[in-house]
């Protein structure tokens, strides 16, 4: 019998395969997926992503493939090994992979080239076609195959390249593009894929063992286990994949049912292919582990990860409840020092001095130009007073709260816990929640940083209650849009809920050229907006993912 039978798992869930099925979006994997997506609908070019032995390229290569595969006007093209022995062979394995024949072996290199070349015109131009050239293991690429992808990357129109291009390789592919500065030159855009964090080790291995139909991880392993294949793994996903398949290995032949620190302990000194920590590292890992323990329940951290239960009883696991007694007195010490112009949370807000932050919109027509008389919201006729509440929302199966506080408030926090807990004092255990469960979320303005660069957003859809805008966020996010919701009020407007893309543009004409070349499912009222000056109020600061990179780029207005 298959060990994930005899766990009570529908199917494996710690393979060594990449199956997309398996591909946990942490915030380094998606936000990698995202440039990537752009880069290729925008047809830039090439584009390169780099990292260690282990870090999931090639299971991201498939990510980025499997979103693809029902496009109509986009085709990618995977090539697992490049490391041909020659530049003739690798003229072929091209040849072959985009026209579907293969050339004779004595065949001539020009007439292979020009093959090419009459493909990616006759696709590109006139069947207005996009190929995606994926290279998988590019570390093995030899010199002389660096530069025919260069002559590829020739073949353009005024406005775009006809191949597009994305290497996934190791670190060691560093050392040839310095080597080669004509091929580096190309490089549209380039990435580097680093190991998971603690937390992001947690909730990888959380998520798989829920997509294998294991409900929650903490059957499986306890908190220390999870600590201890952080520290065994150094957060190489890969790395991960294989201990804890050796963790669910030992417990079946020891006959348990939970993980314990000693048992992955003992699990990684057996495994191969890792450097498991020596005896004093262990010694002083367990020392700490009650620190690390307190820090993690204290901060929240482990409330995004917890599902809501469906009308059982309570959860297994109250870490939300622990954190929200333990956020108490964060959230009195936060009192003392909340600026004049901050509400209390959940409470109404009369006379508070608005945030400024909120600009002009440029709405966008179905020819995805700029233009003046496309659809916006009517605007009140009077100036409306702002909410105590951004609204309610019925918890669904999947719902969990931490993931709805970070999707509405843009973030979590222990104070966004404790305000909602002041604002449904019908809930006596947020852990016991259950499906159907009506949850209030109080009206919390958020500290809208100062940002001087000038950056625009592409805004999916606009809704005016907090349950249609969740649910339309959903929807967007299921159809391979990366979305944020960012609810904000004014006194013209009233409170509405913006949705826009997750990535913003700090130029407007590459706005406008990304609306033009994305194609934006089930948004057909997309439009350009860029938030400037005037008296709105955030609840969700839409430059909390931006402002980290707005030093790199100057202003382009």
């Amino acid at each position: 019998m298959d060990y994930f039978t005899i766990l009570d798992l529908k199917r494996e869930p710690f393979s060594n395969s990449p199956d997309p099925d398996f591909f946990y979006q942490s915030a380094q994997h998606t936000g990698c997926l995202q440039q990537l997506e752009l880069a290729i609908r925008l047809r830039r070019g090439l584009n390169v992503v780099i990292g260690q032995v282990g870090t999931g390229k090639t299971t991201l290569c498939r990510e980025l493939i499997r979103r693809f595969e029902n496009e109509t006007q986009l085709t990618p093209y995977l090539m697992l090994d490049p490391g041909m022995a020659s530049e003739s062979a690798f003229l072929s394995e091209v040849v072959a992979l985009l026209t579907g024949q293969r050339p004779p072996e004595d065949g001539r290199d020009d007439r292979k080239k020009e093959a090419i070349k009459q493909f990616l015109f006759a696709t590109g131009i006139e069947k207005k076609h996009t190929p995606v050239l994926i290279i998988d293991e590019g570390q093995k690429i030899a010199p002389a195959c660096l530069e025919i992808l260069r002559e590829f990357l020739n073949y353009e129109t005024n406005t775009h390249k006809l191949l597009q291009i994305v290497i996934f390789a190791q670190k060691e592919f560093d050392q040839v593009i310095a080597a080669h500065p004509n091929f580096s030159d190309r490089i549209n855009l380039r990435i580097d894929l680093n190991p998971l964090g603690f937390r992001d080790t947690m909730a990888m291995i959380r998520y798989r063992i829920q997509a294998s139909g294991g409900g929650t991880a903490d059957r499986l392993f306890s908190l220390p286990a999870l600590i201890a294949v952080y520290l065994a793994t150094h957060g190489y996903p890969r790395q991960i994949i294989h201990l804890c398949h050796r963790i669910l290995l030992t417990l079946i032949i020891q006959d348990r049912t939970r993980a314990g620190w000693r048992l992955v302990r003992s699990s990684a000194r057996r495994a191969s292919g890792h450097r498991a920590p020596r005896r004093w590292q262990w010694a002083g890992a367990g020392g700490a582990l009650a620190l690390i323990t307190a820090l993690v329940l204290t901060v929240g951290g482990w409330l995004q990860l917890f599902p809501i239960t469906t009308g059982m009883g309570p959860a297994p696991n109250k870490p939300v409840a622990e954190t929200a007694r333990e956020a108490a007195p964060q959230a009195a010490r936060t009192e003392k020092t909340r600026p004049a112009n901050r509400p209390e949370p959940g409470t109404a807000i009369a006379a508070l001095s608005p945030t400024k932050a909120f600009g002009s919109a440029m709405p966008m027509a179905a020819s995805a130009a700029p233009s003046a008389d496309a659809p916006v919201l009517d605007s009140p006729a009077k100036a409306t007073p702002m909410p105590a509440r951004l609204g309610r929302v019925t918890i669904n199966p999947n719902d969990t709260l931490g993931g709805l506080i970070t999707t509405i408030y843009g973030r979590f926090a222990p104070s966004h816990l404790q305000a909602i807990a002041d604002a449904n004092p019908h809930i006596l255990d947020p852990d016991a929640l259950n499906v159907g469960d009506i949850i209030h979320f109080p009206a919390l303005p958020a500290e809208v940083r100062p940002f001087p660069v000038h950056v625009w957003w592409l805004e999916l859809a606009t809704r005016q209650r907090l349950d249609e805008a969740l649910h339309t966020y959903k929807g967007l996010k299921q159809n391979r849009l990366a979305t944020r919701l960012i609810p904000y009020w004014n006194p013209e407007r009233g409170l509405v809920f913006s949705l826009v893309m997750a990535e913003c543009f700090y130029g407007r004409q590459v706005a406008e050229n990304a609306l033009a070349q994305l194609a934006l499912r089930d948004a057909p009222h997309a439009r350009i907006i860029t938030f400037g000056q005037d008296e709105t109020v955030f609840f969700s600061d839409p430059f909390q993912a931006v402002a980290p990179l707005a030093a790199a780029h100057p202003d382009r207005r």
